[in-house]
C-alpha cells in the first residue's frame, strides 16, 4: 500500500496502457499519469463536480478538461450521473 498523498507510488514513464482516476481527486497526480501513459494509452477520470464554490475534492466546470490539452479527447460530460451526482467524465488518449 502507498501513499499517494505522500507521493510513496512513482509512475513509471510510458508504463502503463491505462490509468483510471475515478471517485479520487488529487490533481498533482494528473501530470504523472499523462507522462506514464504509453503512447496510445487512455486515461479515464471522474471526478465530483463543485456544486457551490472551491473544493479540494471537487473540480470546478470545465476544468477536469483543460488537464489533458494535447491529447485525443475520447468522452467527456459534465452533468448528473446514475446516482444523480454532479460529476466530470474525461477519457483521453495519449498521442
Amino acid at each position: 500500500m502507498a501513499d499517494l498523498e505522500g507521493h510513496e507510488f512513482t509512475i513509471e514513464r510510458e508504463s502503463w496502457d491505462l490509468i483510471a482516476m475515478c471517485y479520487y481527486l488529487q490533481r498533482d497526480l494528473f501530470e504523472p499519469a499523462k507522462v506514464g501513459l504509453a503512447p496510445g494509452g487512455v486515461i479515464i477520470a471522474i471526478a465530483l463536480l463543485a456544486d457551490e464554490g472551491p473544493g479540494r475534492f471537487r473540480v470546478q466546470p470545465g476544468e477536469l478538461i483543460r488537464y489533458f490539452d494535447g491529447f485525443q479527447i475520447l468522452h467527456w460530460r459534465e452533468g448528473a450521473s446514475a446516482n444523480h451526482r454532479a460529476v466530470a467524465e474525461i477519457a483521453a488518449r495519449r498521442i
